[in-house]
């Protein structure tokens, strides 16, 4: 699997590179910018592009607004946002364009290496992986709206603490005569159980 990386943090993207490397993927370009990043995925698109939000020169969509034109010019190039914050707004524009081979984790994620490589190759394969923290802001946002929300969290038959769960969101328009579903799934950890609501 090609990965690019983008994140102006140095040590950050190096440490991150290391990891994938370790796990077995070809980190192919390193990005310290929107432009770098896409001019690299323009003369040799990755599988997969993992970028930061917030980057060089004002620190606030760069790599959102990057991320979007990649999904444009690049159906085929996976994206996966790294953020330590919820950029609820852009997120949904990226999620019109349809979930498939989209990820949006917080940093925080990260440290949790299993989970984060898994993410990784789920995004590159085509799903999508959606921190529950972002599900959160979304269906907040959603709820601003003429929408109604339901989210459900399920579990595989696992006794293991660590089996992984699935947030499917579903929203109905009620400003249109013919129900409109959309749908976001996304792998998360244990200990989600406050988003098990309807």
């Amino acid at each position: 699997m090609r990965v690019t990386l983008a994140d102006d943090s140095v040590l950050f993207r190096e440490g991150l590179a290391r990891l994938l490397e370790a796990s077995g993927m070809e980190v192919v370009n390193r990005a310290g910018d929107a432009d770098q990043l896409l001019a690299m995925v323009d003369a040799r698109p990755p599988d997969i592009v993992i970028t930061d939000i917030r980057m060089p020169p004002t620190h606030t969509t760069e790599g959102l607004v990057a991320a979007a034109q990649i999904r444009e010019r690049h159906p085929g190039v996976a994206v996966l946002l790294l953020s330590q914050y919820v950029e609820t707004t852009h997120a949904l524009r990226l999620l019109e364009r349809g979930a498939g081979r989209f990820g949006y984790l917080l940093k925080d994620r990260v440290s949790d290496v299993r989970e984060f490589i898994d993410a990784v190759r789920r995004v590159a394969g085509g799903s999508s992986a959606i921190d529950p923290d972002v599900v959160s802001q979304l269906l907040v946002r959603r709820r601003q709206r003429p929408w109604r929300a339901t989210c459900a969290v399920s579990s595989p038959s696992s006794s293991s603490s660590r089996a992984p769960r699935t947030i499917v969101a579903y929203w109905r328009s009620s400003a249109t005569s013919k129900p409109e579903f959309n749908a976001i799934r996304c792998g998360i950890g244990p200990g989600l159980s406050g988003m098990d609501r309807r």
